[in-house]
C-alpha cells in the first residue's frame, strides 16, 4: 500500500472489501506482471474485470434472460472495489446512480416536481425508496423473468 496511498485511502472509508482485515489481498484482482484490468479500456477488458469479481460474486455476474445493460460496461461503472461511503461499494447513494444512465425526460408536458425515466412517473416510487429498495427493480445485475429486472 505504500506505492498507492490513494488506494490505501480508499480501503479506509466505511464500505471496502476485507483487504486491510487481510481477508484478502490484491493478487487476487490484480496482476502484478500484467496490463491492470481496472486501467484498461473497455472491450475485453471489461469482460476480465466482470470474470475477476465474478471469482467471489457469481451469483450478481451469472448469465441472464435481462441482463442489466450496466454489466456489459463492467462492475466498476456501479461499484468502487476498494472503498465507498455508500452501501455496497456504490460509486454514488442511489437514485442518483441510476440516473446518470437512466436520465430523466424533461419537457413542457413533464409536470413541475414530477421525475419521469422514460415514459413512466417515478416521483411515487422515488419517494418511497431507492430503485430497488421501493421494491421495484430489485434484481438490479439482471432476471430471468422480467425485463424490468425483477425477482
Amino acid at each position: 500500500m505504500e506505492c498507492h496511498l490513494d488506494v490505501q485511502g480508499e480501503f479506509s472509508l466505511p464500505q471496502h472489501h476485507p483487504v486491510p482485515e487481510g481477508f484478502m489481498n490484491c493478487v487476487q484482482c490484480h496482476d502484478p506482471h500484467g496490463e491492470d484490468i481496472f486501467k484498461a479500456a473497455g472491450g475485453l477488458a471489461m469482460a476480465r474485470q466482470n470474470e475477476s469479481c465474478a471469482a467471489c460474486h457469481q451469483d450478481q455476474t451469472r448469465p441472464f434472460i435481462f441482463e442489466h445493460e450496466a454489466m456489459h460496461e463492467g462492475c466498476t461503472v456501479c461499484h468502487n472495489p476498494h472503498g465507498s461511503i455508500n452501501e455496497k461499494l456504490l460509486v454514488e447513494d442511489d437514485p442518483n446512480l441510476c440516473l446518470r444512465c437512466h436520465a430523466q425526460v424533461q419537457g413542457p408536458s413533464v409536470p413541475a416536481g414530477h421525475i419521469y425515466i422514460g415514459t413512466i412517473d417515478h416521483t411515487a416510487f422515488l419517494q418511497i425508496g431507492t430503485c430497488w429498495t421501493s421494491g421495484c427493480h430489485t434484481a438490479v445485475h439482471g432476471s430471468n423473468i422480467d425485463i424490468r429486472l425483477r425477482y
